[in-house]
């Protein structure tokens, strides 16, 4: 039960393009600018440091991995997939 309340707090953000960078600290820092980005445009207040952000995946060349947004509450990650249609009308927004 614990799990799955944990789980609750994710959001998965697909069609994030990947960082080139060989090195691991700043493929880490590329998802987390990437990420921060595409959430602030739907959400407008989430602190970058409440979100924790993770690859799911491997790196591989031209392919997108999906990123793994771990929010501090259930509510806030909810709240985020509730105004995730804002993103529709961006430039971030992908079909």
């Amino acid at each position: 039960m614990q799990e799955r309340e944990r789980r609750s707090q994710n959001i998965l953000i697909l069609g994030v393009e990947e960082s080139n960078s060989p090195e691991p600290e700043q493929k880490s820092a590329f998802d987390l600018e990437k990420a921060t980005r595409i959430i602030r445009k739907i959400n407008g207040s989430t602190e970058p440091a409440k979100v924790k952000i993770t690859q799911i995946g491997r790196y591989k060349a031209n392919k997108k991995s999906p990123i793994r947004a771990t929010f501090p509450t259930k509510v806030e990650a909810l709240q985020v997939l509730r105004l995730k249609s804002k993103l529709e009308q961006s430039d971030i927004y992908q079909v």
